[in-house]
């Protein structure tokens, strides 16, 4: 049976504690969860029902926020459950955030990358005339078809 939004309020506040050592966002420091997390590194809790994202709960119980799809974090803490740090995102906000924030993975940050930014810079700008495709894609270890694509802007195509 899904526990009530009075004994949720009262989980949240009872396994979680407000971190001082944390700048403050939006006027609070961070309240930190302190009980169970999924692999992930985000804050877990069996609500009666399933084990769900505590950010959301805590958006939806002690944010007043009936209307959630994801829960946002404003000060990059996925531990913290504080309602005036997190907001209710679309998954098209949540990876435009991601992306301001550097936590991508594109490029070399990419862990199946074969080049680094420097070496991809190189075979998108490399003038022609310093060797064909197959030579550039042999002095690098790759394929043909990544030298092709990067040329063409289909990879790294952030390049400048």
């Amino acid at each position: 049976m899904l526990h009530s939004d009075d004994l949720i309020r009262r989980k949240l506040l009872s396994r979680s504690i407000v971190d001082t050592d944390t700048p403050k966002v939006r006027g609070h420091h961070c309240r930190v969860w302190v009980a169970g997390t999924f692999s992930s590194g985000y804050a877990a809790m069996w609500d009666g029902e399933q084990t769900r994202l505590v950010s959301r709960l805590a958006l939806r119980v002690l944010g007043g926020k009936k209307r959630i799809k994801l829960a946002l974090h404003h000060c990059d803490n996925t531990l913290c459950i504080e309602p005036e740090h997190l907001y209710s995102g679309s998954h098209a906000s949540n990876s435009a955030d991601m992306t301001a924030r550097g936590r991508g993975t594109r490029g070399a940050r990419h862990p199946k990358a074969a080049l680094t930014e420097d070496q991809a810079r190189v075979v998108k700008f490399a003038p022609r005339i310093r060797g064909s495709r197959e030579a550039l894609a042999a002095e690098f270890g790759v394929s043909v078809s990544l030298v092709d694509g990067i040329r063409s802007g289909r990879n790294w195509a952030w390049l400048t």
